[in-house]
């Protein structure tokens, strides 16, 4: 998956991202969901290739493509 920094919600982006801008993009693997009162699903839990895990609005999300 890809997002761009702007849309972490947390940890603070700025934490971790401080390297690029907020309109940098960052890939991930969804490793779980999280709901938002009576949104299902509403944050996808996304570990980067940083080794961190960040919790960003499941709607910010596009799909890479993995096949080569």
């Amino acid at each position: 998956m890809r997002f761009l920094v702007s849309s972490v919600f947390l940890p603070e982006a700025e934490s971790y991202f401080s390297d690029l801008s907020p309109d940098g993009a960052v890939e991930g693997s969804i490793v779980g969901f999280s709901d938002s009162g009576a949104e299902a699903k509403a944050f996808a839990v996304v570990e980067v290739m940083r080794k961190i895990t960040v919790v960003v609005p499941a709607g910010s999300l596009t799909l890479v493509n993995t096949e080569f």
